[in-house]
């Protein structure tokens, strides 16, 4: 009975070692990331940790992140890392996971993007020299959709333009959340006359992200000229700028 526990004692000790120093992306394979929309160019190093280079979700390059293990998430089947990440739109820390059912998580996140590196936003704001920031406790994805996130977001677009835009802007700041199967992320502010501008990013594990800004209220008559230069389209009496853009909003 004792040389048969420690045969078996053995044997989990070797099983624990080979899939302790199975190489990473094996690992990320097994968890199914890529079925959730997760790819990669390079994963070097074991399930204790590594670095990945030329990460995308979906058709976004994040670019590359360093993970260490946290062990104690192997008991629930999954497995947690640190992470560090930087990238050609910004750079973040935080807490990545994977588990089988479906489900990713990032927690305790503090993720920076750098407005002047993004597609899609307008050219007055890529050359503003601002920045995007958004950190809290949790964001889970299920079977690639948007289950559960909590955070904040703030931004410093409007208070670098005030030169473009007037004086007396404030933070952009909003509440992260789901909005379907997508991460919602929202940024507001208003002038002190009373020009409000309100800006949600969508962000999704399976299709390309969106973006749509609207600038309603108080909107000065130089504003109502200068808005179409910068790709806003008239929406009632409110400006629009959608990103990829309607059918309709497209110019021939």
């Amino acid at each position: 009975m004792r040389a048969l526990l420690v045969v078996l004692f053995l044997l989990a000790g070797l099983l624990i070692g080979l899939v302790y120093f199975m190489p990473l992306a094996t690992i990320l394979k097994i968890a199914g990331a890529e079925e959730r929309g997760l790819s990669w160019m390079a994963a070097d190093g074991t399930l204790a940790g590594g670095q990945i280079r030329g990460l995308r979700a979906g058709t976004e390059l994040l670019g590359d992140g360093t993970l260490k293990l946290r062990p104690a998430t192997l008991l629930r089947f999954g497995a947690e890392y640190d992470f560090s990440w930087s990238g050609p739109a910004g750079s973040g820390t935080g807490r990545a996971a994977v588990f089988p059912g479906g489900t990713i998580e990032v927690r305790d996140y503090a993720i920076r993007f750098d407005f002047a590196a993004i597609d899609g936003l307008a050219l007055w704001i890529r050359q503003s020299g601002g920045e995007a920031r958004i950190d809290g406790p949790l964001i889970r994805f299920r079977n690639g959709e948007c289950h559960h996130a909590e955070g904040r977001s703030t931004s410093n677009a409007l208070t670098l333009n005030q030169a473009l835009l007037g004086p007396g802007w404030p933070e952009m700041t909003g509440t992260i959340g789901c909005l379907g199967p997508d991460l919602g992320i929202p940024f507001e502010a208003q002038s002190a006359s009373g020009t409000r501008v309100d800006t949600l990013a969508r962000f999704s594990l399976r299709r390309t992200g969106s973006m749509e800004a609207r600038i309603s209220g108080f909107i000065p008559q130089d504003f109502q000229y200068a808005l179409p230069i910068a790709g806003f389209v008239p929406d009632g009496s409110a400006f629009v700028y959608r990103y990829p853009a309607a059918p309709s909003e497209v110019q021939p």
